[in-house]
């Protein structure tokens, strides 16, 4: 069994080979228990059982508050755990859990009990899987080697990817088969449910065969541990990264659950064509993984979040402008959404292994997880209140009715564009640019269509929210002052430059009256921009190199201003452009700034 051809992987010792073979076929078996116990499947199950809004809220919430049992996962690996084994009991169990959620409701009645029975085995099953979850990712971090690590997890995604569509468009066939042949959907859930379970059960020998990599890390006692839950916290960088990871949980929780269920009740579109609209999401970040692979171990993990993330930002947008008369605009929609959701997952899964650790990277990986989570978990229960507020609730305004959830919608789309801007103090030192990611896409074909979706929406992004980013920026700049003392020399310095470009300005504006100075105002626009780019490199102040070259260019624009100020006096004009008393105190500051540590 060979999934990967490449050099880099072939020249692999022989055991890890075979063990990373058998990581990617225990995802695909793995993908069909969970393309089924999840998503459409699964909310179609829980209406079916007269789940309310709030309801259907705390169900998709459940994964996400989960997973702050991954500090308990963390642990037991801290404390001396075997990686694979507890990797191995939690995902039995989390399995085994699903033959309860079966049976629940043959066993358990009224509906109303059936439905909170299924959410607390659900709830289960899923902090069985955070715990493996948590395991599997450590033991996977030491075992797949760092120089093919974007290649291989996007490989394995993509296989996981392609089965899960197949299996999530055979399963959509059957219930729509199966609802329109029988009176109740309920044996057809039955029977999706029991197979999904017995070929996750079957994933469990593939991850048996797989090896774990013996590495030595000092065992912690409990009080070792609670000092090491906090370490994460102290590290700035990973802390940016966890700053990002909830609000934009949080963006994406708020309103994410019920995309399925405005598709289901809503636009009443059928099991096939949900699944269609999923397999066209899933497919096309199939489609892109091989990409962001390599473009994330070309350019880093960053520029990719940043492209990704604008794009999923419009998502509950679209939604807000679908109706059953053009549903089908949803389809294009999700194949760049899809796209740019594989980047965005792909992406923050690279940044979490980069900015972690070598030693103790299980902490790391659990509190990244808990908190996000926990911040998804609590967004999708107060989007379930949320929704069933807005029932019944309706607003005109131009060119669009809002009704229910579509206020839900609005709320999600504001929220994710307002993550957005975190992720530019995510710290990556191997990150490149955007616009040269953006370069490489465009020379892909199958991902050019992506680069020019990108432009459009964040040229459209860009006017509609163009208050909100400014004020935003404000605040978090004003934050930044208070809290970072060694800004302040900066800030005075840049506000001296702006105060010259002031001056430049007011000069051009007097002299336009006098036709025989028109050859001096080219000059100071020139001038002007001279400063700009002035303001700029003092604001990149981090090293004496760039102190020397801001001096070098500051000595350059007095020397010419002087000169002009020579002809402007010959020219009959008394009134000086540029006081050369400001060069000197821009002079001073940076003495200071050499003195002074980077910030």
């Amino acid at each position: 069994m060979v999934f990967l051809n490449e050099p880099d992987y072939q020249s692999l010792d022989k055991p890890t080979k075979e063990s990373l073979d058998y990581s990617i076929a225990d995802g695909i078996a793995w993908s069909i228990f969970f393309s089924v116990t999840s998503g459409v499947f699964l909310i179609g199950f829980a209406l079916y059982l007269g789940a309310t809004p709030f309801q259907i809220g705390v169900l998709s919430s459940l994964p996400f508050f989960a997973n702050v049992f991954q500090i308990i996962g963390a642990y037991f690996l801290e404390t001396g755990g075997n990686k694979k084994l507890i990797t191995i009991i939690g995902a039995t169990f989390n399995r085994l859990i699903w033959i309860l959620v079966i049976l629940t409701p043959f066993f358990i009645f009224p509906a109303e009990s059936a439905i909170w029975m299924v959410i607390l085995m659900y709830g289960l099953s899923n902090i069985s899987a955070a715990i493996a979850g948590v395991a599997w990712l450590s033991w996977m971090s030491h075992l797949v080697p760092k120089n093919i690590m974007g290649r291989y997890f996007s490989k394995r995604q993509l296989f996981v990817g392609v089965v899960g569509v197949v299996v999530g468009l055979l399963g959509g066939l059957f219930m729509d088969y199966w609802t329109l042949n029988y009176s109740s959907p309920l044996y057809g859930f039955v029977i999706l449910f029991s197979i999904s379970v017995a070929i996750g059960l079957f994933s469990i020998l593939f991850l048996g065969r797989v090896r774990e990599i013996p590495v030595f890390e000092e065992k912690a006692t409990f009080s070792k541990f609670m000092m090491l839950v906090k370490k994460p916290y102290e590290e700035i960088n990973f802390r940016k990264l966890i700053r990002f990871g909830i609000l934009w949980s949080f963006a994406l929780g708020i309103a994410g659950p019920f995309f399925t269920v405005y598709m289901l009740d809503t636009l009443g579109l059928s099991y096939v064509l949900i699944t269609a609209l999923n397999t066209l999401f899933i497919v096309s970040g199939i489609m892109a993984l091989n990409a962001w692979g390599r473009i994330v171990d070309r350019y880093g993990a960053k520029p990719v979040l940043a492209i990704c993330a604008l794009i999923i930002s419009l998502y509950p947008f679209f939604f807000i402008l679908t109706t059953k008369s053009n549903f089908y605009l949803l389809f294009p929609v999700n194949i760049f959404v899809g796209m740019a959701a594989a980047g965005v997952e792909f992406s923050t899964g690279q940044l979490l292994l980069r900015t972690s650790p070598q030693t103790n990277k299980p902490i790391f990986f659990s509190s990244f997880a808990a908190t996000t989570g926990l911040a998804f978990a609590v967004a999708t229960i107060i989007g379930g209140i949320l929704a069933s507020v807005f029932q019944g609730l309706t607003y005109s305004i131009p060119l669009i009715t809002l009704s229910g959830l579509h206020f839900l919608f609005l709320i999600g789309f504001v929220l994710r564009l307002w993550s957005n801007s975190m992720v530019q103090d995510i710290e990556d030192p191997e990150s490149g640019q955007v616009k040269d990611v953006l370069s490489d896409l465009k020379q892909q074909k199958i991902m050019f269509a992506f680069a020019g979706f990108y432009n459009i929406s964040q040229f459209s992004v860009g006017i509609a929210t163009l208050p909100l980013i400014y004020s935003m920026k404000a605040v978090r700049g004003g934050q930044k002052l208070v809290a970072q003392e060694a800004l302040k020399v900066k800030q005075s310095t840049m506000n001296l430059l702006k105060d010259l470009e002031a001056v430049v300005d007011t000069s051009v504006a007097r002299i336009e009256n006098y036709k025989e100075l028109k050859t001096f105002i080219p000059k100071l626009n020139v001038f002007g921009r001279r400063v700009q780019k002035l303001e700029r490199d003092i604001e990149a102040v981090s090293d004496e190199e760039i102190v020397n070259t801001v001096k070098s260019g500051i000595e350059k624009l007095s020397n010419d201003v002087v000169e002009l100020e020579r002809n402007l006096e010959n020219a009959g004009i008394q009134k000086k452009i540029l006081p050369f008393s400001n060069l000197k105190k821009i002079f001073e500051r940076l003495k200071i700034i050499e003195k002074k540590p980077s910030p």
